[in-house]
């Protein structure tokens, strides 16, 4: 008996131990740590962790004070950049953390040379002054688009690189007596694809031809990274000032190709002219402000025209008082030209005679040259021919290639026949329109709008949305408008305000959210 007894209160004993046994795969900080030499990894919202031979993978799996994974994955913070050595793509140490860049001098990849703060990692560059040689030098230049993809080995530059200072042809106020800025353009080739403008006031006009083995002539100014009513930029005058008041400010001859950014154009028979002589001509845009002229752009047939998050009339009052303080007589003559207006506004442009037309006149359209008009805004733009009863877009002969997509055009509600699209002007590609003129015809047209409703301050040309804004015109355009195979609608607005993917503005300003 006595055995039996004793091999029981043996067996009971391992029964208890037994439910007391604990797993050593599994742990629980602080009170179940895991063995020397392992980690305790508890996944999101578990509370039961499992026992690792490694702490991490990935420093994204390290925490905030030891935020570096090593090789062993072990956590750690480094004290000095020796001890980032070892970390592929992060060798440099900061304030505790493994890291690309602290500046962008240490972004050696030409297509990714600037560095981001604050995740200190290298990317493409996106403005001009993030590829300054030093803060606010304001002599960086960056490269936007692929159009110089093409120039040989050893020259070529890709969109999101710095050009480097070597390539960049300048002009500024030590350019004085017979230096001028056509000069300075002949210095401009395939070594040298840049014309950088500013601060400097030229008043002769500015020729832009072919350059041999040049796909693109590109002439930035110091500031355009701003688009003329950049809240960013309202403290930063327009310093780049083209001017001709005996005729044009800057003629592109037949054959040429050009890129206009960040530019002044004023006081002149005429801002831009493009010359083609039937020859594929190009003439790009951006950022610009063309006001006071007789004419802001005039165009002939070969003439390819695209102009984005730019002004065309009176500009802001804000940034552009006593400098542009009237519109153009005539905004636009574009003869057998094809054309992309997008995040655009034009403003006050009216005639000198009352019952002229001052809008875009466009002449001799075919249906290889459509015109295209995107998320852009025409205001105060009242005059109109006592014949044609157009404000804004008039057609000789009848056309229907051009789309008008959401965009805005109001002034006050015209009267006496008048209307902001000319009859042989329209087309079925014309939706989503905001306007206060009942006759404009269209898929999601609004045409009862109240002027004074929609922009915050017209008065100091401030075209930006009310808050309170017709929700038809905050969130009611179109966000996909395919034409020859491309989603035409902009991603981004005048002042680089992200565009949603659901819900859009209508005109050149997304509403705030």
């Amino acid at each position: 008996m006595h055995m039996r007894a004793l091999v029981g209160l043996v067996s009971a004993l391992l029964g208890i131990s037994g439910c007391e046994r604990r797993n050593l795969d599994q742990c629980r900080v602080p009170d179940l740590p895991c063995e020397d030499g392992r980690f305790c990894k508890v996944a999101a919202n578990a509370t039961v962790g499992k026992c690792e031979l490694a702490e991490c993978s990935a420093s994204s799996e390290c925490p905030t004070d030891r935020p570096n994974c090593s090789p062993q994955g072990r956590c750690f913070a480094c004290g000095v950049t020796s001890d980032c050595s070892k970390q592929t793509g992060t060798p440099i140490c900061d304030v505790g953390r493994c890291v690309e860049c602290k500046t962008s001098k240490e972004c050696t990849d030409k297509s990714r040379p600037y560095c981001e703060d604050p995740s200190h990692a290298c990317r493409a560059c996106q403005r001009h002054s993030e590829c300054d040689s030093a803060p606010s030098s304001r002599d960086g230049v960056c490269v936007k688009d692929d159009t110089l993809s093409t120039l040989p080995t050893g020259q070529t530059l890709l969109s999101g690189m710095c050009v480097p200072q070597d390539r960049i042809v300048s002009v500024d106020q030590s350019c004085t007596g017979t230096c001028t800025v056509q000069d300075k353009l002949t210095e401009v080739g395939a070594q040298k694809p840049y014309l950088r403008l500013g601060p400097v006031m030229s008043t002769a006009l500015i020729t832009v031809r072919p350059v041999p083995g040049l796909p693109e002539v590109h002439i930035v100014s110091t500031l355009a990274d701003y688009s003329p009513p950049d809240p960013a930029g309202k403290d930063k005058k327009p310093n780049a000032i083209l001017t001709n008041s005996n005729g044009t400010v800057l003629r592109v001859e037949a054959g040429a190709s050009v890129t206009l950014e960040g530019l002044l154009i004023k006081d002149s028979k005429v801002g831009v002219a493009c010359v083609a002589g039937g020859n594929a001509t190009k003439v790009r845009i951006l950022r610009t402000l063309i006001g006071q002229t007789d004419v802001g752009i005039q165009s002939s047939p070969g003439c390819e025209l695209s102009i984005e998050q730019s002004w065309i009339g009176e500009g802001p009052r804000d940034r552009y008082n006593g400098l542009v303080n009237t519109g153009n007589l005539l905004a636009m003559d574009l003869d057998g030209t094809k054309f992309d207006i997008v995040n655009t506004v034009f403003n006050n442009n009216k005639p000198m005679a009352p019952g002229t037309f001052s809008g875009i006149w466009v002449r001799n359209a075919t249906a290889t040259t459509p015109g295209r008009i995107v998320n852009s805004t025409f205001v105060r733009n009242e005059s109109a021919s006592t014949t044609r009863k157009a404000l804004l877009l008039d057609c000789i002969p009848a056309t229907g290639t051009i789309a008008i997509v959401n965009s805005l055009f109001l002034n006050s509600t015209p009267t006496s026949g008048n209307t902001y699209v000319h009859a042989d002007c329209r087309s079925t590609a014309q939706t989503y329109l905001g306007s206060d003129d009942p006759t404009l015809t269209g898929d999601n047209n609004a045409t009862d709008l109240v002027f004074s409703d929609v922009f915050n301050a017209p008065a100091f040309g401030d075209y930006s949305l009310t808050n309170a804004t017709d929700s038809r015109v905050r969130d009611g355009g179109l966000t996909q408008f395919v034409d020859g195979g491309k989603n035409i609608v902009p991603t981004i607005d005048m002042i680089g305000t992200a565009r949603t993917a659901t819900k859009l503005s209508r005109g050149a300003f997304e509403a705030a959210r």
